[in-house]
């Protein structure tokens, strides 16, 4: 049984493989034979082109439409929720909304021939990397997608951004271009998949969480994630807030908590899509059993309430002890990806000034005087 559920979940994983070997994921095909704008091409006679890089508006959606590869780096939100780049330009139109994506195209006489989508988050003051697309034919998109990357970089940067994230497979073409427009990488993790998944009974305290759980969420959020992680993204406690779209066919998000003696010692969140389940785990450090149980018992949670059809897991590179309970439960790896920031503004360290020491001669001391106006003039006796 566990073999066969293996099988079709590295059949599924294949779909998120591509977007790592910069291969075609999925886009609306263009039947449009001609593609007259080309970027610059790997091959020694590059082509001269004119490019200009600028924001979506909606006279770009058709265009957009016919962008040939389109690669959703989101993942796996993006597998549950689906993508459209038309869709994102249209949403970014949208007045007064507070999450709206930010598109940024470029185009070559006039056509746009490729993109990147960013997603805002406006409490937090970041930007996070949706997904990209290029229609550049045989040649390397990577340096128009790090022109455009530069670009969204100054935009951000005025617009009060501080920090640019993004998700990209190591070698890719997309991760080259991320570096090139100044991305470090700063985490890793892996997508695990199963279309079955087996549950151990595990006992384990489970409740759901509440407005109130957030302080201490992010707190063991501190507690098991390494400084340099802490630091590059910098999350606050709205990061764990929950709020679902009130429409029914929109994925739903809930978060679970697994309270041990004195301390929160485990926290998942699950967002559903139908029988589509993303799961992502943080445990204390010492309480890997914690964090496996909770899983266990969120699995068993969802096969009774709702149906499953595919669940992925989350894990990242300082979470891999709980990776052989997710083995024993049926996972699969699939996708490796690199966790990337880039940050908009420079940080400035506070520099202290030291007096030098200067050698001073001084002169001979000045009796003290009185100014003229205040000297008392002796009277003169009539006397005299």
């Amino acid at each position: 049984m566990q073999s066969s559920s293996s099988r079709l979940s590295v059949t599924h994983l294949q779909a998120l493989e591509r977007a790592r070997d910069g291969e075609f994921v999925s886009s609306p095909q263009s039947s449009s034979p001609g593609q007259s704008a080309r970027p610059r091409e790997a091959a020694p006679e590059n082509r001269h082109f004119t490019l200009v890089v600028r924001q979506a508006r909606f006279t770009d959606v058709p265009g957009l439409a016919r962008i040939e590869r389109v690669y959703p780096l989101l993942q796996p939100q993006l597998t549950l929720s689906g993508y459209n780049a038309s869709a994102s330009v249209v949403a970014s139109r949208i007045p007064r909304s507070t999450d709206r994506p930010v598109v940024m195209i470029a185009a070559s006489n006039g056509n746009p021939i490729a993109f990147a989508d960013f997603k805002p988050s406006l409490p937090d003051r970041r930007w996070l990397l949706q997904a990209v697309g290029a229609s550049t034919g045989v040649y390397d998109p990577g340096p128009v997608w790090a022109e455009i990357l530069t670009a969204a970089i100054r935009q951000a940067g005025m617009s009060g951004v501080k920090r640019l994230f993004a998700h990209a497979s190591s070698g890719s073409n997309v991760y080259v271009a991320l570096r090139e427009a100044g991305f470090a990488p700063y985490a890793n993790e892996t997508i695990y998949v199963a279309d079955a998944p087996q549950t151990m009974g595990a006992h384990v305290a489970m409740r759901e969480q509440e407005s109130s759980d957030t302080w201490a969420i992010h707190q063991l959020h501190n507690a098991s994630v390494p400084r340099d992680v802490i630091y590059a993204e910098a999350l606050t406690s709205h990061a764990w807030d929950i709020s679902n779209s009130r429409r029914p066919s929109s994925p739903q998000t809930s978060g679970w908590l697994a309270d041990g003696p004195g301390d929160l010692q485990a926290y998942a969140r699950v967002t559903s899509d139908r029988g589509v389940h993303a799961l992502d785990v943080s445990f204390r450090p010492g309480a890997v059993k914690a964090g496996a149980a909770l899983l266990d018992a969120l699995l068993r949670k969802l096969r009774l309430e709702r149906r499953i059809t595919r669940v992925y897991v989350t894990v990242r590179g300082y979470q891999q002890e709980i990776e052989s309970a997710l083995v024993r439960m049926g996972f699969t790896p699939g996708l490796t990806q690199e966790l990337l920031v880039r940050y908009t503004a420079v940080q400035v360290r506070a520099v202290t000034l030291e007096a030098s020491s200067q050698h001073v001669e001084l002169g001979d001391r000045v009796p003290s005087q009185a100014p003229s106006v205040l000297t008392v003039t002796p009277r003169v006796s009539s006397t005299e």
